[in-house]
């Protein structure tokens, strides 16, 4: 069923283009704007087809008395031409047509069709609603820049549908929303549901939305989130993610988690435990899938975190050398929740030195011209005295040197050419730690494994093997807080020696 906002509205949009009622042979696009429309289009959100945006549904209405075959209905990647409206109306689809085809539900609400793309578009892209019975191709193009927030979705886990307990979307700033707001029916036909600030009535200031079921379905319906978020006044003020929500909410199993002796555990197993440090804590959850939220008592603090592997996470940024109090919650998919209420304290401003960046193949010459960036990411310089650099092959011990706080150095060898042709070079100033060798005779092009230890035998800080860099790129932790041994906190990309890194690819 359509939004409140477009029940109230009843927008219609003038077609930008006519529909191709006869063949116009294999080449030729559906523009003839001499051909009468063969039915009209509707948008929720209400939006010109010239600006769309990109998060919506495409309602079809044809005019009394007239059908639409919605079999014969896709929504596609770029132009289309009477020969691809004649494959929808033959349900023959050929490779390349089906290579365009944007996923998308698509159902009939009396005589009109609703086409629900299951992705967000791409910003700035043109696509095509395509109808082969009757044959019509509008075209539609999306705006380069969103004009409401996109929220992408936190929970439930892919590949899990929501049944009747909270799916949540979150970014960087939630739009105000004053619950509760009218109900919604879930499209096609999965009962009613009311979107709420936060992620649970216990932690509303988090930057998340969650859609509550208030009237349930069976748990083989398929149900589909609206498109947006609309406040009192029917105007969208967010997008949200689009999903498909089942109605599979069966709890997974507690599993517990083993603190280590300096770790505070969180509630009963427990279900996480928590390293506190100076501006940050983190966390380390059970492998029990659920969506973390952390506030402070103060609100200054208000994070998210969906852990569907037990992966830790950072809490940051907390105040150094301080006693304050948190709102930990945890929820499941069926949708329980855990409330813990921690008070904690800590430690005070400390280094945080980090492997930020390696170039193990460049393309000048080798090994002289390779570099590992280090980064101290913390609050206090750290001296890198009788700190290694360890590989495979051997450890490299690095000069009695103190980095600041914010500040990157390049650990080189002793002939490393910081003017050398080829590759990027360092700007003036940054800090060149050189060494005798860097690695065993050089480090390995297709990726070894690093990692820096302080004096006393502590791991400081990992670098994979993987991904494996292509020659002229570098590996790149995605940002200094990136957590080691996490999938993806490693991409690789143009190196960036000194500097933020620029890393763009995890494969």
């Amino acid at each position: 069923m359509a939004s409140p906002s477009i029940r109230a509205s009843a927008l219609v949009l003038t077609l930008l283009t006519a529909g191709c009622l006869e063949p116009l042979g294999d080449a030729g696009a559906c523009h003839d704007s001499s051909v009468a429309p063969a039915f009209a289009v509707d948008s929720e959100p209400p939006a010109a087809l010239d600006a769309a945006p990109r998060v919506l549904r495409l309602h079809l209405r044809p005019p009394v008395g007239s059908t639409i075959d919605a079999a014969t209905v896709a929504l596609v990647e770029g132009e289309v031409g009477s020969s691809q409206l004649g494959q929808l109306a033959r349900g023959e689809v050929s490779m390349a047509l089906q290579e365009r085809l944007v996923p998308a539900q698509v159902w009939t609400e009396g005589d009109s069709v609703v086409v629900a793309p299951t992705v967000a578009l791409t910003a700035g892209a043109s696509y095509t609603l395509a109808s082969g019975a009757p044959r019509q191709a509008t075209p539609l193009t999306v705006v380069t820049e969103d004009a409401i927030p996109l929220l992408t979705l936190a929970w439930p886990p892919a590949g899990r549908g929501a049944g009747a307990w909270p799916a949540v979307w979150c970014g960087e700033q939630a739009p105000s929303l004053a619950p509760p707001t009218a109900p919604i029916a879930l499209a096609p036909d999965g009962g009613d549901a009311r979107l709420a600030p936060g992620m649970a009535p216990e932690l509303a200031s988090l930057p998340c939305l969650r859609l509550e079921a208030v009237a349930s379905a069976s748990s083989t319906q398929l149900r589909l989130a609206p498109p947006a978020a609309f406040d009192e006044a029917g105007s969208a003020i967010a997008s949200l993610e689009p999903t498909a929500l089942s109605g599979d909410a069966s709890p997974d199993s507690p599993v517990a988690v083993d603190c280590d002796g300096d770790e505070l555990p969180i509630g009963p197993g427990p279900a996480a435990c928590l390293e506190i440090q100076d501006d940050r804590a983190r966390l380390h959850p059970s492998e029990t899938p659920r969506l973390w939220g952390v506030a402070s008592a103060d609100g200054t603090l208000a994070r998210y975190h969906p852990a569907a592997a037990g992966e830790p996470f950072l809490i940051h940024p907390l105040p150094p050398a301080q006693s304050l109090e948190l709102k930990i919650l945890a929820l499941d998919r069926a949708g329980g929740t855990q409330l813990f209420e921690p008070t904690i304290t800590t430690l005070p401003p400390m280094a945080h030195v980090v492997i930020n960046e390696v170039l193990a193949n460049p393309i000048g010459e080798e090994p002289q011209q390779e570099w590992v960036e280090l980064y101290n990411d913390g609050l206090a310089p750290a001296h890198l005295a009788d700190h290694r650099l360890e590989d495979i092959g051997g450890e490299t011990v690095l000069p009695a040197v103190d980095l600041p706080p914010g500040a990157f150095a390049l650990v080189v060898r002793e002939d490393y050419d910081a003017a050398a042709e080829y590759d990027p070079v360092p700007p003036d100033g940054v800090l060149l730690l050189r060494v005798a060798e860097l690695g065993k005779g050089g480090l390995n092009n297709s990726g070894e494994p690093l990692k820096l230890v302080a004096p006393d035998g502590r791991v400081l800080s990992r670098a994979p093997a993987e991904p494996k860099p292509k020659a002229g790129e570098s590996v790149a932790r995605r940002t200094p807080k990136a957590l080691d041994g996490l999938t993806d906190s490693f991409v690789r990309g143009a190196p960036t020696p000194g500097a933020p890194n620029e890393a763009v690819s995890s494969r």
